[in-house]
C-alpha cells in the first residue's frame, strides 16, 4: 500500500464517510487536505465563512491537527500537495454542482497527468445521484413518486463504519487569506456540536416537528441544513435515527434535498436559469436600482413576517422555511423581480447556501421548476403572518419597531393608532394589487406564448 490523500470538501466530519474507510484500508500513509478556493469564498458571506471555519477547525482538532489547509485553485494544490508527498490516490465526495464538476474535472486531468487516481467514494446525499429514478431509466419530474422510491429505499441506508486513520501532515502546507484570518468561528459549527444538536433534535423535538414546524416562532426544526450543506453530518447519519413510519414529515424534508440535488444533477443549468423555459417570457422587474428591492434585502418592506424572515436571515444566515416561502412569493409576486435575483442574495446571506436547494426552493415558489407550486399561489404576507405567527412572537423577535404593538395589530401596524411613532415603514406595495398584476404577467406570458 502506498500513500493517498482524503481531500475534504463538503464532508467535513470523521463519522460516517466511505472515503476515509477507503482511505483507512488501501493506504498505508494518508494525508488529509482541505483547499480553501477563492472563486468559491468569493461567493460566501461573513457567516458561512465562520462556519466553515469551525468545521474546519473541528476536523483538524480530530485529526490531531494535522488538516492540511491549502488556498488556491483546487488542480494546482491538490496536484502539487501529491508531489510533495508521494500520493498515488485522491479520495473524495462528488457533488452536483455546475462549478464542482469542472473543478473535479481540471483536478482529473492533472492528476493522470502525473499518474494519480481521483476516486469518488461518497456523495452528499442520501443516495447516490441518479440511483433513484423511474422503470425506464428517466430522472422523476414529480416529488411525490420520487418521495415513494426513495422512502422504499431507507431500509437500504448503510452509514459507514468507524475506521481509525493515521494521519500525515506536512507542516509547510497551511495557508489562510486574510479574509479569513480576521474572522471567528461560527460558536456552534463543526461535526461534534452538530451531532449533538442532531441527538437533541431526535430526543426532545422530532415527536412535535409536524404540528410545530410551520410556525417561526417555535423552535421545533432541525436547523441542521448548514451540516448538511458542509457534510459535517451526513443524511445517512440522521436517516439511520429515524423511523419511516412516525417521522414521515422530517423524512419527506430531506427527501425534498435529495429530489433538487438530483434536479441539479440532470439539469446543471437550473441553478440560475427557469427549469421551465416557458418563463423565460415572463416580464419582470430589474433588481438593479431598485429601491423596492432594497427594501426586501434590508426588511424594511412594511410587511412585518416579511421584514422579520429579512432581518433574520442578515442576522443570523438563516430563515425559518415557512418565511423562506413567504419572502420569496412577495419578491417574485408583489414586487415582481426574477425569482434568481432572490437566490443570489439568498446564497450570499445564508450560511447553508447550498446550489440546489437554495435554487430550486426558490423556482418551487416562482412555479418555474420541478414539481413546482402553480405561478398562480400567491402568498399573502398579512394572512400568512397572523396564520403562522398568531401573537406576532416572531415577528417582535426580529422587528424590533414592532415589540410595543399589541398583538391584534402587529401583522397590520398601519392600522394601530400610534403607527406614524413607530418608525416602521407604511408597506412599499398594495399586495391586493400585485397579486392581480402578477395574474396579469402569467396571463400575458401564456398569450404570447400561443
Amino acid at each position: 500500500m502506498s500513500a493517498a490523500l482524503v481531500w475534504f470538501r463538503r464532508d467535513l466530519r470523521m463519522a460516517d464517510n466511505y472515503a476515509l474507510v477507503r482511505a483507512a484500508t488501501e493506504s498505508s500513509t494518508t494525508y488529509g487536505v482541505f483547499v480553501l478556493d477563492p472563486v468559491v469564498l468569493k461567493s460566501a458571506g461573513e457567516l458561512r465563512l465562520r462556519y466553515l471555519l469551525s468545521a474546519l477547525f473541528d476536523l483538524d482538532e480530530q485529526m490531531g491537527g494535522r488538516l492540511n489547509i491549502l488556498y488556491g485553485d483546487p488542480s494546482k494544490e491538490v496536484t502539487n500537495l501529491c508531489e510533495v508527498v508521494g500520493a498515488e490516490r485522491v479520495y473524495i465526495s462528488s457533488d452536483v454542482s455546475r462549478y464542482s464538476k469542472w473543478r473535479d474535472s481540471r483536478t482529473r486531468d492533472a492528476l493522470n497527468e502525473r499518474s494519480v487516481s481521483l476516486e469518488v467514494c461518497d456523495y452528499p446525499t442520501t443516495f447516490e445521484p441518479r440511483s433513484i429514478h423511474k422503470g425506464d431509466g428517466t430522472p422523476y419530474q414529480v416529488f411525490t413518486p420520487y418521495l415513494r422510491a426513495w422512502t422504499a429505499k431507507v431500509p437500504e441506508v448503510r452509514s459507514a463504519p468507524k475506521v481509525s486513520v493515521k494521519w500525515e501532515y506536512v507542516p509547510s502546507q497551511r495557508s489562510f487569506p486574510s479574509k479569513l484570518n480576521a474572522l471567528a468561528p461560527y460558536e456552534t459549527g463543526g461535526e461534534r456540536k452538530e451531532l449533538e444538536k442532531l441527538d437533541t433534535f431526535v430526543q426532545s423535538t422530532l415527536s412535535r416537528y409536524e404540528s410545530e414546524r410551520d410556525f417561526p416562532a417555535k423552535f421545533a426544526t432541525s436547523k441542521l441544513s448548514a451540516a448538511l450543506h458542509f457534510g459535517v453530518i451526513h443524511p445517512r447519519t440522521i436517516v439511520s435515527k429515524l423511523d419511516v413510519q412516525a417521522h414521515k414529515r422530517f423524512l419527506s424534508e430531506l427527501c425534498w434535498r435529495d429530489f433538487f440535488a438530483e434536479t441539479l444533477e440532470h439539469h446543471p443549468d437550473s441553478s440560475w436559469k427557469n427549469l421551465n423555459g416557458a418563463f423565460d417570457a415572463l416580464e419582470v422587474l430589474p433588481a438593479s436600482g431598485s429601491a423596492n428591492f432594497e427594501a426586501w434585502k434590508s426588511g424594511m418592506t412594511g410587511y412585518p413576517i416579511v421584514d422579520a424572515g429579512m432581518r433574520q436571515l442578515l442576522r443570523e444566515g438563516y430563515i425559518h422555511n415557512r418565511v423562506r416561502m413567504i419572502v420569496a412569493s412577495f419578491l417574485v409576486k408583489d414586487l415582481h423581480i426574477h425569482w434568481n435575483e432572490g437566490a443570489k442574495y439568498f446564497f450570499e446571506c445564508l450560511i447553508d447556501g447550498d446550489v440546489a436547494s437554495n435554487s430550486h426552493g426558490w423556482q418551487w415558489v416562482a412555479g418555474t421548476g420541478r414539481d413546482a407550486a402553480p405561478y398562480y399561489r400567491i402568498f399573502n404576507p398579512t394572512t400568512q403572518g397572523k396564520r403562522f405567527d398568531p401573537n406576532g412572537e416572531y415577528v417582535k423577535r426580529y422587528v424590533e419597531e414592532l415589540q410595543s404593538v399589541p398583538e391584534e395589530f402587529v401583522h397590520e401596524p398601519w392600522l394601530y393608532v400610534d403607527f406614524e411613532g413607530l418608525g416602521y415603514p407604511f408597506p412599499i406595495v398594495d399586495h391586493q394589487l400585485e397579486r392581480i398584476e402578477a395574474l396579469r404577467r402569467l396571463e400575458s406570458m401564456k398569450r404570447d406564448a400561443l
